[in-house]
């Protein structure tokens, strides 16, 4: 079964080598680097010449922000040209395949038709204040990384504001119901081009994200449950991820202490991984996957 991975990265080269080793010659790659890398030129042309990495590009990419998901789009539109893929997985540069890749493939082939992703009605319990808030206040993540430092500080300010004033904006469109979940998937190639499709055909709708926090965890997931492909959906994105502040991440950059939970899951992804804190994790993780091989 032929499938593609659409990674988007911004660190860490030689982890995104890792990720590519690690898939077996049923998986082709689709990358963007955000512009803001520290990727040298060398890196670029390994990548480059690499024989399973079918496109690559830069791309502009600051957290939060709508830019996510048209890089999430723009990635999808590349991969749906080649007709023979039957899966795509989004992965970041920082996430891990943590089981054989032939077990994930055997794995698809007994769900065929099944999608993989994490999603919830708004408003939810899993997120703060519902996740109305997401869309009911403006954000400024589309205009610069705001993520951390002063830039930070700059955009709650703003959105402190508007709360103080009860300055809400009336989001578009209501005809729909908002759904969240996390950023990263796997999704057969039919759902993804009504995906692709929808969002193409709906430029309204894709405005109406801008300034919203986190559209890459909620205009997909949307798009999706109204959709015919809705039933299709299982709620489960197949990643393990460690919703807990530690090793100077939320959610954490995994260490060793992941590992018993690791072995114990169903899950195919883990995330995130980071150096030096992830190494003796992935060594183990490395160590699995080629005795699955063996």
């Amino acid at each position: 079964m032929k499938q593609a991975v659409a990674i988007l990265a911004h660190k860490n080269f030689e982890h995104l080598v890792k990720i590519i080793e690690s898939f077996d010659s049923d998986y082709w790659f689709y990358i963007h680097v955000d512009e803001k890398n520290n990727y040298t030129a060398a890196n670029f042309n390994y990548l480059n010449c690499h024989p399973k990495v079918v496109y690559l590009a830069k791309f502009k990419m600051n957290w939060g922000s709508l830019l996510i998901v048209q890089s999430v789009l723009r990635l999808i539109g590349e991969i749906l040209k080649d007709k023979e893929i039957k899966y795509v997985h989004l992965m970041s540069g920082q996430d891990f395949l943590i089981k054989n890749s032939r077990e994930l493939t055997d794995f698809l082939i007994q769900n065929e038709g099944k999608q993989f992703m994490e999603y919830f009605k708004l408003p939810s319990e899993v997120w703060y204040e519902g996740g109305v808030n997401r869309v009911r206040y403006y954000y400024l993540f589309d205009l610069f990384k705001a993520r951390t430092g002063i830039l930070r500080r700059i955009n709650n300010t703003f959105v402190f504001l508007q709360k103080k004033l009860r300055l809400t904006r009336t989001f578009k469109p209501q005809y729909i119901a908002i759904y969240g979940g996390r950023t990263w998937w796997s999704l057969s190639s039919e759902c993804l081009s009504y995906l692709y499709k929808y969002a193409e055909e709906s430029p309204v709708l894709l405005k109406s994200f801008r300034h919203v926090f986190c559209s890459d965890e909620l205009l997909l997931p949307t798009i999706l449950m109204n959709s015919p492909f809705a039933p299709s959906v299982v709620n489960n994105s197949l990643r393990y991820i460690c919703w807990e502040s530690r090793n100077g991440n939320y959610p954490a950059n995994l260490d060793e202490t992941d590992w018993p939970p690791l072995q114990r899951s169903n899950c195919f992804f883990a995330r995130k991984f980071d150096s030096p804190v992830s190494a003796g994790l992935l060594d183990k993780i490395e160590h699995r996957i080629r005795a699955a091989v063996a």
